[in-house]
């Protein structure tokens, strides 16, 4: 079920949403509509199996081509839900190590009354869970798990520690509320079972070959592009777009996939009071090279509304505490680019995952005469020295002296460890 944000969301969800059972699985579901129906479905059933979530898949003619090398039957006209379930019938729980993309997934398998709960890698899609006396009740929408009687609504008192503290929950796999839990990203969980969930991918299991940087910026721009593509499945796309040069690239790769550049719709926040620059211009210069749709949003119009009782009915309401004061200006942009577009198109800060690492980082990550190595290399292949932040090290000021917020977040953590144990394994 898709959260309902807003009493008129709320209404159209429901009148959208059907019910149906499968054994002693229940489910409700309301779609989203993006065009193609490949990713809108939501359910699948094979023999002996039901999967119901959200899934996107990347790289699908790969994935469909090793299925059929295993004698599954599978077509290009399949949704991903059930490319995902036809794989699931060849692997079992190892399918989420063989399956790329977005998922958030609910899997039943009435012989052994075995439910199984995946998230994606990155944690793209949500998934929460509550067991509730011989009720396991999940879904990727927080309220449609409180909205269900058996669930409680009391809060869990570290989590709440957690955000005034540090501003957000240090528990990937939990919420606010003491009895609903979430799947960690790259997780699955499995029950009955006599262990609690399971990791089944890790960033450090990629290992590239360093003995080839000179063809990563070649395979950097292939995968980007492979990337874009997957994710190109409607007719018509809405994305932000500043002036710089993360987002004006997937513009520009997205505009040359389309068959109408102009279906593409870029929006621009401009601040020209509070933050004027020139990135309205610079974004309007990408567009008009790229010939794509294009329009700005003036964010001087919104401001910190919490203050203002007329204007609390522009707030968002979430289901879990959230901290960002741009809030309304992110539902504005959001309902935007909706009205655009049925598939928005979003990059989130490439700059924090390329940042160049320090001498600390490089020295743990290997040994001391690979990296002398590695630095005499690129400086006689590059000709200049390589970033080694030493000069940021020497700066760093000494450590701060222990603060309240040190001793709270230690405190926290040794109580979440303490819950953690005592908290009972879902069976």
């Amino acid at each position: 079920m898709l959260a309902p944000g807003a009493p008129a969301l709320e209404a159209g969800a429901l009148a959208r949403a059907r019910a149906w059972s499968f054994g002693s699985a229940a489910v409700m579901e309301s779609r989203l509509t993006t065009g193609d129906s490949r990713i809108d479905d939501t359910c699948a059933e094979r023999i002996g199996l039901l999967v119901v979530g959200q899934v996107r898949i990347d790289a699908r003619d790969e994935l469909m081509r090793s299925l059929r090398a295993l004698g599954k039957s599978v077509s290009d006209a399949d949704s991903d839900v059930s490319i995902f379930a036809a794989a699931w019938e060849h692997y079992g729980g190892h399918t989420p190590r063989h399956v790329h993309g977005d998922f958030a997934v609910v899997v039943w398998e009435p012989l052994g009354s075995r439910v199984t709960l995946v998230r994606d890698r990155f944690g793209v899609r949500m998934l929460y869970y509550a067991v509730a006396g011989d009720h396991i009740i999940a879904s990727n929408s927080l309220e449609a798990v409180l909205v269900m009687p058996q669930v409680s609504r009391a809060l869990d008192e570290t989590a709440i520690a957690d955000f005034v503290v540090n501003g957000f929950n240090e528990n990937l796999g939990g919420t606010v509320y003491r009895d609903v839990r979430r799947v960690p990203p790259a997780h699955g969980i499995a029950m009955p079972a006599t262990t609690g969930s399971q990791r089944y991918w890790s960033a450090s299991d990629i290992q590239p070959d360093l003995s080839r940087t000179r063809d990563f910026p070649d395979a950097f721009r292939s995968a980007l592009n492979a990337a874009v593509k997957d994710r190109l499945r409607s007719t018509r796309v809405s994305m932000l777009m500043s002036g710089g040069l993360d987002s004006p690239s997937l513009a520009a790769i997205a505009s040359t996939q389309l068959e109408n550049p102009l279906s593409l719709f870029a929006l621009t926040v401009d601040l020209p009071t509070i933050a004027p620059s020139r990135d309205l211009e610079h974004a309007t210069l990408v567009a008009r090279a790229l010939g794509i749709s294009h329009r700005s949003i003036n964010a001087d119009d919104f401001g910190f509304l919490e203050g203002i009782p007329e204007r609390a009915r522009e707030l968002w309401r979430t289901p879990e505490p959230y901290d960002d004061p741009d809030i309304v200006l992110w539902r504005a942009l959001l309902r935007d680019c909706s009205a655009l577009a049925p598939t928005f198109l979003y990059g989130e800060d490439p700059d924090a995952l390329l940042a160049p690492p320090g001498i600390a980082a490089l020295v743990h990550g290997r040994s001391l005469w690979r990296l002398m190595t590695d630095v005499i290399r690129y400086s006689a292949r590059e000709r200049r020295r390589p970033h080694l932040g030493i000069r940021d090290a020497l700066r760093r000021t000494p450590a701060a002296p222990l603060s309240l917020d040190s001793v709270l977040r230690e405190h926290l953590r040794a109580a979440r460890a303490a819950r953690a144990q005592d908290r009972p394994v879902p069976h």
